[in-house]
């Protein structure tokens, strides 16, 4: 890789002006998104930080049930539409906690992956 003159800069749409250009000078480093974390099963009460991003994977032939809740709560037997959410069966949910900090599930075949994305984006002024 080269340097290019600050004259020579090329558009932010070109490839080599991801790697050069004359606001911001070398190689700019890029995140590779979300972390991942695992939660494991969930048939007994799993807690998190509020409004965090749940993938919920059932690994069993039939529908399981889950429930998210303040985790200063009684721990509910999640078990129908009444009082829970299904997750379909072989298959991936996703699911937002919105102010709930809590979840447990019906069975252990149902287990639960945290996703954690800090990535920010926006606009800055170039530097004079």
């Amino acid at each position: 890789m080269f340097k290019r003159k600050t004259s020579d800069a090329l558009g932010s749409g070109d490839s080599a002006g991801q790697s050069y250009n004359k606001y911001s000078g070398a190689v700019k480093h890029l995140p590779t998104g979300p972390v991942l974390q695992i939660l494991g099963p969930i048939n007994a009460k799993v807690t998190f930080k509020r409004g965090a991003n749940l993938w919920i994977y059932n690994n069993a032939n039939a529908v399981g049930w889950i429930a998210l809740y303040d985790a200063s709560a009684s721990d509910p037997t999640p078990s129908s539409l009444s009082n829970a959410i299904a997750c379909p069966p072989n298959s991936y949910t996703m699911i937002s906690s919105g102010l709930n900090n809590a979840i447990i599930g019906s069975a252990s075949t149902l287990g639960a992956y945290l996703v954690t994305d800090d990535t920010s984006a926006y606009d800055e002024a170039p530097a004079q």
